[in-house]
């Protein structure tokens, strides 16, 4: 009888980087701000930026708007998000996979590419991004204020916990699509919740700016921008928060030693 084992889309590589700090061959280093995972070597994760590098400098050759944010192997899938000008994330994953094995001995492999679709990584990369800024501010605000170590400390104390928390990727429509499910309510209801709301920023303003209101992971009234309330809604339902420890009565708090 053959025996079938599953293997999913596992999380090989996620790095950031900035070409412009590293220009010369002896300062390259310089231009990698973030890596996962710990411990690789130096070389080889230059290596991986420099193909990073090369495949988006190749495209550019075909114009800006055809920058590559894909490269795809039978085995791997890499996606390559630009948040911003020269600032570059790159996540490479294992395309899942069936092995069975066979009654005459013979192993066969079936890769599922649809299990890492290019919608699907791009969705994670821009949550992640997002998920960040939600919390510390875009890339160019942090260096600018905090100049580039700061924002190399900054990367590495959110993202080595991110990441440990999403280190499969989950193909439903959800992640795909960053979506958010809202409990649906009648008119008298979500007007009781509104009125709620309100008087609860009215009481406390100014030190309430923004609102988002949940029940049973279910969003009925969110105040904050459309893709602030998506990363805040994904941080809340996927336990992303609560994991990490940092909830002191009822308030999310940062690391003591965040700049």
């Amino acid at each position: 009888m053959s025996q079938s084992s599953y293997s999913p889309a596992l999380l090989e590589a996620f790095y950031i980087y900035n070409p412009l700090l590293g220009p010369r061959d002896e300062t390259e280093h310089l231009k990698l701000l973030f890596y996962h995972p710990p411990g690789e070597a130096m070389e080889s994760m230059l290596k991986n930026v420099g193909l990073s590098e090369a495949l988006s400098n190749f495209s550019r050759t075909f114009g800006e708007a055809e920058l590559a944010s894909s490269l795809h192997t039978q085995k791997r899938r890499q996606g390559i998000y630009v948040v911003q000008e020269n600032y570059f994330i790159v996540m490479s994953v294992n395309v899942p996979c069936t092995t069975t094995q066979n009654r005459d001995g013979t192993v066969t492999t079936e890769y599922h590419e649809d299990g890492a679709s290019d919608a699907l990584i791009n969705s994670v990369l821009e949550r992640a991004y997002h998920t960040f800024s939600l919390f510390h501010g875009d890339f160019e605000f942090v260096m600018k204020r905090l100049g580039a170590a700061a924002l190399r400390h900054q990367l590495d104390l959110f993202f080595r916990k991110y990441l440990a928390a999403h280190q499969v990727l989950e193909p439903d429509l959800l992640s795909v699509f960053n979506g958010i499910q809202f409990l649906p309510l009648d008119k008298n209801v979500y007007l009781k919740v509104q009125c709620f709301v309100n008087l609860a920023e009215a009481s406390c303003s100014p030190s309430i700016r923004y609102t988002a209101f949940l029940c049973n992971d279910h969003l009925v009234w969110g105040g904050l921008e459309q893709h602030d309330m998506r990363a805040l809604y994904r941080c809340l339902t996927d336990g992303f928060l609560f994991n990490q420890h940092s909830m002191r009565h009822g308030f999310v708090t940062g690391p003591e030693d965040l700049l």
